[in-house]
């Protein structure tokens, strides 16, 4: 296994995560302040719908830093898509509010989560093919490695959202966690250069030839690609009402919930996510992994049944 490509990686998702998830960590103090309201909840829910369009642009950012790193290189398209999300980090830190510029905030919000999302849509998939192509040994322990790390920007911007939170800290205390961006893009930078290109990327000619469109390949790979999308879509799903919606619930009204239990619960459930990604990820190479995915899709509805 090729450990540093793995590290590096590992490192450099997590912190492309924790800009990416820190606009939900921090919704409840972001609402008031961008879409004010008379009710609360309805503040709230504005600022989830922002947050949402980060999520309807990862597939465009899949599909364009794929293309990218099938035709440039695999380090070209992930520098790029971190790149791109420390310039979308700095938008939302110096953003005005909407009592200051009115309207225009909250779509300057709206163009920083779109830049968000496809940069994300480019940065977890362009991650675990850098890795896997450095080497084929136990690949569904570097996969589950992998996943383990988005967990981990996760729970980082759970804790960064959590302190901030804190009504002590004066108004303008919020910014901090996404100039924070601008650091984390130099550092992720410094890490993704020290990678050196995928092997598989060097010997191909891939990059001398005119690559298909999109509807040619789904065309001759209608059926792979259609279960990889329902199979992941239903993943990312459960991760981010499990991690995200959930969580922000339970800290409304609707819930009588002090901030501190939902917060220790998130940290916990965040925690097992991602030792059961690695550990599942281990040992995989010990059982078909059609089963394990069929086993997994069929009791994910159950556990929000149990819940």
């Amino acid at each position: 296994m090729n450990k540093r490509v793995v590290l590096s990686s590992f490192l450099g998702n997590t912190l492309e995560f924790y800009d990416y998830t820190l606009f939900g960590a921090l919704s409840f103090l972001l609402a008031p302040l961008f879409f004010p309201s008379s009710n609360p909840l309805t503040s709230l829910f504005s600022s989830l719908t922002v947050f949402s369009m980060g999520l309807i642009a990862r597939p465009l950012g899949g599909l364009l830093f794929g293309y990218i790193g099938d035709t440039k290189g695999r380090k070209k398209a992930l520098a790029l898509s971190m790149s791109c999300m420390s310039v979308a980090s700095i938008m939302i830190a110096i953003v005005p509010t909407y009592n200051q510029i009115g309207i225009l905030a909250p779509i300057i919000l709206v163009c920083a989560r779109l830049l968000q999302g496809i940069s994300a849509g480019g940065e977890y998939n362009g991650a675990a093919i850098l890795s896997l192509e450095h080497q084929e040994y136990h690949p569904g322990l570097i996969s589950g490695i992998l996943t383990a790390s988005a967990a981990a920007g996760l729970l980082l911007a759970a804790i960064v959202g959590y302190v901030f939170s804190n009504p002590n800290f004066p108004d303008w205390a919020w910014r901090i966690p996404f100039l924070l961006g601008l650091l984390i893009g130099i550092l992720g930078l410094y890490i993704r250069s020290k990678l050196s290109e995928s092997p598989l990327f060097q010997s191909s000619t891939i990059k001398n030839e005119s690559l298909p469109s999109v509807l040619e390949v789904f065309k001759s790979n209608r059926q792979a690609m259609m279960l990889t999308f329902f199979i992941g879509g239903q993943s990312s799903l459960v991760s981010y009402l499990l991690f995200i919606s959930i969580p922000i619930l339970l800290k409304s009204k609707l819930a009588s919930l002090s901030a501190q239990f939902s917060f220790i619960c998130n940290c916990t459930s965040l925690l097992t996510f991602s030792l059961l990604a690695i550990g599942t990820g281990f040992i995989c190479k010990y059982f078909r992994l059609k089963k394990m995915m069929l086993t997994s899709c069929f009791l994910c509805p159950f556990s929000f049944l149990l819940a």
